[in-house]
């Protein structure tokens, strides 16, 4: 059986090799293209050599289809491309070489069998898989090792050297001759080898690729080798045509892994020079010394940094150079050793400080970390670790200690400078207040109680700013703490709007507050600075309010099972804040324009401190506000929760029908929902004209009104009139009449009486006390007419405070300055008790021996003893059962006054300058209510 024509050339390897190479190095989009390059390269070859069309058929397309399998495994198996210098991708490459020349041995074994040529097809298909996978092995690995060629000069001029001397060795080995060669072809490896190591991939390809070019020079001259493995040949041509292509494979393949190999080995060293070099650039740039101790030979390691740390050269020899330990400070070497102890028999952390004696013999400060390794019996037996010089950083802490101690002493210098100041002007301030209220309460001509007003209010106008640059001083050194105690959230408004009803009233400002019922009413936290931020924020909105009203709201924001947040809200009708004054209006010293300080008075320090204030409560604080229009300012605090059983004393709901006569729709609301809260039946007009049409059809329909609440000034009937016109209609003139005045006048009073009115209160008036009037005056009304209704509720007997011993109680008052002995004297005169007066502490514990007094108000600086131990000495001479209340009176009001008193014994604190009225609540709490003595001029 004869093969086909052309059946020897019908596997171009090479062409298989390069087209693969090339398809693995492009894009996808780009294959067809190339393919059909490839296909018709093929088919003009064919056709040159004059194949049959069979032939050509194989010629073109077997190494198209072979390379195109090949490129679809690269793609599959290499996604990001196949780089020689990876021992993997050459692995890939020669398991791709096997799969692409069975593909394209298959494609000619087919094209045969369809020509029905008869042939051994089994050595004819080994023939052709021989040659695409040498032309693979070694033309592929050309193109695809293209970028890793050498570029330096020195590498390009030992690669043409040593391509040289492979085509002149390649000659010698492989001549084109039939006779004997003057060496054998496998002296030729140590070349492949030689590049593979020493150049690279592609070097190693190109020294392989001539001498498979060599050998298909010789092959192709008949002298043996790639094309006559199943031709019919002498015998030696037979053999030459065996091992030759097992000498190409021999010589391509291990060359790609050796230069592989070689490509890793140099990548590795590279890398891992990189890394030493960064280390050490990172351990020098970053001032730190090395230290390794082998814990089981005794052999210790100090990097060339830490002996310059020590002042030695790096290079040092010195073998005094010491072990670890001996240039450590004396006082400093126990500690170390206790941390290294734990650390080797505890496992904590190593991380130390100490001093390091260095080779001039001075001491600087070292920070050593380090970490042990123990073996699987939990011995150590190795510790390394760092150090780093932080002398200058120790120096740099010791000079901001210094600096913080001498910012503190100047702090503490300061706010005890703003302290005693504040004290000595508390004190004359004490008599100029005191003197004021009593003087107010006295029988005045009208110019007499201008002045006098206007003494108490510059003398109230400063005590305010003294007590802001205090709060302000105590905020800036971080002296200012709050105490947590449980307090009523609504006495806490009420007690705003009182102390701020004169003023309000004076400018014809209505003054309201709502307490949401979802409120607590009793929360913990710090009342005197809960009042401090609701007073600040009260009062700029009455300062800054000509006309209108200024309402107060408090709502429930959120609740959990331990705090609440309330949200308090001041809206009044006043001038209004300028939008680019808004963002600077928090800080000290600011208004928001700087001539309403001269205008409404102030230091611009109230906001600055309730922000303060209000931050140290857990909250935030805001405004809006529209110039001309008014201001919103609000703000947030979180208090705690406080379980509070329910009242077994709680009167029963008040039933009965209430009219609200008040122009004031803040007013009216506020009446309205307070009295609805408590049983009542109200109902409200704006003026007296409607007020008298109401009553009188609720009367012609037998449902009358039981009591109305009659605002003193309204416009074109204010309630004095319209008390009249009530007593003079004969359906309405037994009804009771309860008046609300904004103020306290017994001008006004008088004519009052005379009108009819049964109870006249000051607005903003407290609920508590609203409902008690009005009770008191329908059982009054009710026992007066001796009727009995069902609706109206019987009073208990008010209840007496435990602590009243007497009508008039017996006061002891300590005090060593003259005038504010008469002050004292003065006031609890007019609170109706008796008053006695002592200068010293010792005079004081004396008096108090024979037990005659119901309480003591206690100065704090006096002379021989002061109220501290006079305050103690009383309670140690005390007998058992008798405790008599101790009311400390100082005209400090630093933090912790309070906490002082009650440690020494004392039971309650009041401020200079005493104010009646707080003086009164004092007293009331520890005394119970007395009946107040009118004072004569």
């Amino acid at each position: 059986m004869s093969s086909p024509p052309g059946a020897d050339v019908v596997a171009p390897g090479p062409a298989t090799g390069l087209l693969l190479a090339v398809l693995a190095c492009s894009e996808t989009r780009a294959w067809a293209r190339r393919l059909a390059i490839g296909v018709l390269v093929g088919v003009a070859l064919g056709i040159a050599h004059g194949l049959a069309p069979s032939a050509i058929v194989c010629f073109a397309c077997a190494p198209a289809c072979a390379a195109l399998v090949g490129a679809l495994l690269v793609r599959r198996w290499c996604p990001d491309g196949i780089r020689l210098e990876r021992v993997h991708d050459v692995r890939m490459l020669l398991a791709v070489a096997v799969a692409a020349a069975g593909a394209g041995a298959l494609l000619r074994a087919l094209v045969v069998a369809v020509g029905s040529h008869v042939v051994a097809l089994a050595p004819q298909l080994l023939a052709w898989w021989t040659r695409d996978l040498l032309g693979i092995v070694i033309v592929a690995p050309c193109v695809l090792a293209w970028e890793t060629r050498p570029r330096r000069r020195a590498e390009l001029l030992e690669s043409l050297a040593l391509l040289l001397v492979t085509v002149v060795a390649a000659s010698v080995a492989l001549p084109l001759s039939r006779g004997p060669a003057l060496m054998p072809p496998f002296v030729l490896l140590p070349l492949g080898v030689w590049a593979a190591a020493r150049l690279g991939p592609f070097v190693a390809a190109l020294v392989v690729l001539v001498i498979a070019l060599r050998a298909a020079a010789r092959s192709a001259f008949g002298f043996g080798g790639l094309d006559g493995l199943v031709a019919v040949a002498p015998s030696g041509e037979a053999l030459a045509a065996t091992w030759l292509p097992a000498f190409l494979a021999v010589l391509a393949i291990p060359a790609q892994l050796f230069a592989a190999f070689a490509a890793e080995r140099r990548r590795a060293e590279r890398d891992l020079r990189a890394s030493e070099e960064r280390y050490e650039l990172a351990v020098r740039g970053s001032d730190i010394g090395i230290w390794d101790h082998d814990l089981q030979t005794g052999v210790q390691y100090y990097s060339p940094r830490y002996r310059e740390l020590l002042g030695y050269p790096a290079d040092t020899t010195d073998q005094t150079f010491g072990t670890f330990g001996a240039h450590i400070h004396p006082e400093d070497q126990a500690r170390v050793v206790e941390t290294i102890r734990r650390h080797l028999a505890e496992h904590v952390p190593y991380d130390v400080e100490y001093r390091v004696r260095t080779r001039d013999g001075s001491y600087r400060w070292f920070h050593s970390r380090g970490q042990a390794i123990w073996d699987e019996n939990g011995v150590p037996v190795r510790m390394a670790g760092s150090v780093r010089d932080i002398t200058e950083k120790k120096a740099l802490e010791e000079e901001l200690r210094s600096a913080r101690d001498a910012a503190e002493r100047a702090s503490r210098a300061k706010i005890e400078f703003v302290a005693n100041m504040s004290h000595e002007l508390r004190t004359p301030m004490n008599g100029i207040i005191g003197f004021a209220h009593l003087l107010l309460d006295t029988d005045l001509t009208e110019e007499q109680r201008e002045f006098a007003q206007t003494i108490s209010s510059s003398a109230e106008g400063l005590l305010t700013i003294i007590n802001d640059i205090l709060d302000f001083s105590k905020i800036e050194a971080h002296k200012l703490s709050l105490e947590a105690v449980d307090f009523e959230i609504r006495e806490v408004f009420d007690s705003v709007l009182a102390l701020l009803a004169e003023k309000a009233a004076a400018g014809g400002i209505e003054l309201a507050a709502f307490v949401d019922d979802a409120v607590p009413r009793v929360v913990r936290g710090d009342p005197v600075r809960f009042r401090q931020v609701v007073t600040n924020l009260v009062g700029n909105a009455v300062k800054f309010t000509e006309a209108g009203e200024v309402v107060v709201r408090c709502t429930l924001e959120e609740t959990s099972r331990d705090t609440v947040v309330v949200r308090v809200t001041v809206v009044d009708t006043g001038i209004g804040i300028a939008p680019e004054a808004v963002p600077s209006l928090f800080e000290p010293f600011r208004q928001g324009d700087q001539s309403t300080t001269r205008k409404y008075g102030g230091t611009g320090l109230g906001l600055t401190i309730s922000r303060q204030l209000v931050e140290l409560m857990g909250g935030e604080i805001g405004v809006t506000s529209e110039l001309g229009k008014g201001s919103t300012f609000w703000f947030t605090a979180r208090l705690g929760q406080v379980a509070t059983a329910a009242d077994a004393d709680e009167a029963q709901p008040v039933r009965a029908r209430v009219l609200i006569v008040d122009d004031s729709a803040t007013i009216r609301v506020w009446l309205t929902s307070r009295l609805a809260a408590h049983g009542m039946e109200p109902s409200a007009v704006e003026n007296g004209q409607l007020a008298l049409q109401l009553l009188r059809r609720a009367a012609a329909h037998g449902t009358p009104y039981d009591i109305a609440i009659l605002d003193l000034v309204m416009p074109g009937m204010d309630g004095i009139a319209l008390a009249r016109k009530i007593k003079a209609d004969p359906m309405l003139c037994s009804m009771p009449l309860v008046m609300l005045t904004a103020v306290n006048d017994s001008r006004w009073a008088t004519e009052a009486e005379r009108a009819g009115i049964a109870a006249c209160l000051v607005k903003p008036v407290r609920e508590q006390k609203l409902v008690a009037c009005l009770e008191n005056v329908l059982e009054t009304t009710k026992q007066r007419n001796g009727a009995s209704d069902a609706r109206l509720p019987r009073l208990a007997a008010p209840r007496r405070n435990g602590a009243q011993r007497r009508s008039r109680p017996r006061i002891l008052v300590a005090e060593d300055n003259p005038m504010n002995v008469r002050v004292a004297l003065r006031i609890l005169e007019r609170l109706g008790c008796d008053a006695d007066a002592v200068s010293t502490g010792r005079a004081a514990v004396e008096a108090m021996g024979d037990g005659r007094y119901d309480a003591v108000l206690m100065d704090w600086q006096m002379p021989e003893m002061d109220g501290l131990e006079a305050a103690l000495a009383i309670r140690a001479r005390e007998t058992s059962g008798r405790h008599t209340p101790i009311i400390a009176m100082t005209a400090s009001i630093m933090e912790g006054d309070r906490e002082a008193c009650l440690a020494a014994g004392m039971d309650d604190h009041v401020a200079k300058p005493v104010r009646p009225d707080e003086l009164k609540v004092v007293l009331d709490r520890w005394l119970g209510p007395r009946e107040p003595r009118e004072l004569s001029a």
